[in-house]
């Protein structure tokens, strides 16, 4: 029953989410929030994240399963954790390198645990606070009309920060949205 509400409350073609506080020692980056788009094929993020410059902070993982098979891709992380998470078939994979932003990679994902280097990604960090900084990333062209993200960040073993800590974010391309309230 949480899981179907939880599945309803994140499925829309933009979602505004709160990482749970202080997940990760006081030495680590933590993800704070973060704002999730899906518009013509488009997919967009601005996440804030504490702590960034500060401590410890590896670079961001983020997982996007765009095909929507979840028989394609990774299912986890064991490539770049010790900790194991669910990644429900993630098909590309942005790492955000947050001392060279402009430097950011994107990755198509193989269901064996290869990678393989399709382009750098621009984004812009921008430090908003002593402690907080905005990353806004921006995706164009992806083939899904559904989508999946899950964010990772700090590789240092059990210290990782998952966001969402459970469930993925289902994002829909805002031209499909109106087919669900056909009748």
């Amino acid at each position: 029953m949480f899981q179907s509400i939880l599945t309803l409350i994140l499925v829309s073609s933009s979602i505004f989410l709160s990482d749970t506080p202080n997940d990760v020692p006081q030495h680590y980056a933590d993800f704070v929030s973060g704002r999730f788009s899906y518009h013509s094929h488009t997919f967009s993020l601005q996440i804030h994240v504490g702590r960034l410059f500060q401590n410890y902070s590896g670079p961001i993982y983020i997982f996007i399963n765009s095909d929507g098979d979840e028989n394609t891709g990774w299912n986890n992380t064991g490539y770049i954790s010790e900790d194991e998470f669910r990644l429900w078939g993630a098909d590309l994979m942005v790492v955000v390198n947050h001392r060279y932003p402009n430097n950011s990679a994107l990755y198509t994902l193989n269901s064996d645990g290869s990678r393989v280097f399709l382009s750098t990604i621009p984004c812009s960090i921008v430090r908003t606070t002593e402690t907080l900084s905005r990353i806004v990333l921006v995706l164009n062209n992806l083939p899904g009309d559904t989508i999946t993200v899950k964010l990772f960040m700090n590789e240092e073993g059990n210290w990782g920060d998952l966001f969402p800590d459970n469930y993925p974010i289902i994002l829909i391309n805002d031209t499909q949205l109106s087919n669900l309230y056909r009748d």
